[in-house]
């Protein structure tokens, strides 16, 4: 929650959702909207006076803006304000995860590079070069549970062999 925010408990949906979007904001990624600058990137410059009263307060809307005019013009502003930011947070979070799916998808296509690579480097090796390789390669845990399973396996065809010579 940004600290600079002092409205604790808006009434009115607009209101609302304008603090709610302004916390999700500064969360998410850092933007501090009662500050001009970045406040600038997302709101309409004529309306940062009317964002920041609103913001640094916890005066009731009449009590902010005593001329009827004006109070309704800054309730109208304050609904456009927080549909803006609404849609700046949208936009925000899309380009995010669209960041985030394309280093994925990299990360993946190195990963199977190196597989393929492997593959191709594993497919000239005659069986010698191979175990070797394996067995520089291969973490001692692993190499201890192959090593189980094959024994295994040998036992199981010793013991079909002595079976098929018996019959």
């Amino acid at each position: 929650m940004n600290s600079n925010i002092l409205r604790l408990s808006p009434k009115g949906r607009n209101l609302k959702k304008l603090v709610e979007k302004c916390h999700c904001l500064y969360d998410e990624f850092g933007i501090d909207v009662t500050q001009k600058q970045q406040a600038r990137k997302f709101v309409a410059p004529s309306r940062i006076p009317t964002l920041h009263k609103i913001l640094t307060t916890n005066q009731n809307m009449n009590q902010l803006f005593p001329d009827r005019s004006e109070c309704e013009r800054a309730k109208i502003e304050c609904r456009e304000m927080a549909n803006e930011l609404s849609k700046a947070l949208g936009n925000k979070r899309k380009t995010r995860t669209a960041i985030e799916r394309a280093k994925n998808r990299e990360q993946q296509e190195k990963e199977e590079d190196k597989s393929k690579k492997r593959a191709r480097l594993l497919k000239h090796l005659n069986k010698e070069q191979l175990i070797t390789t394996l067995l520089k390669h291969t973490p001692e845990t692993e190499l201890k549970v192959l090593l189980q399973e094959a024994r295994q396996k040998r036992e199981q065809k010793r013991a079909l062999k002595a079976q098929d010579t018996d019959s």
